[in-house]
């Protein structure tokens, strides 16, 4: 898979959990999350841009790409590995 590809998947995955809709993966809820079918999901993530930077030496040399979003950080590898990293920040 290209990095296009890996863009959308990303993209998709977090436009996902920063809607709610990943809770189910995330935490143990009482409440089914909701039901969306394909099509709707498709038509909700068209256009959508996830703003990746391409790394220049603001982080591992390893990392190809990362995106700051409200989970936390999300490293794109130039092995094309997915890293995301969850951890709160140290205070």
């Amino acid at each position: 898979m290209n990095f296009s590809g890996v863009f959308r998947v990303l993209s998709a995955f977090i436009l996902l959990v920063l809607c709610g809709w990943g809770q189910s993966v995330l935490a143990v809820t009482t409440t089914p999350p909701p039901s969306v079918s394909q099509a709707q999901a498709t038509t909700a993530l068209t256009g959508l841009a996830v703003p990746f930077e391409e790394n220049k030496g603001q982080t591992d040399a390893k990392v190809a790409f990362q995106a700051r979003t409200l989970a936390g950080p999300l490293f794109v590898t130039r092995d094309g590995e997915l890293v995301w990293n969850l951890t709160p920040p140290r205070t």
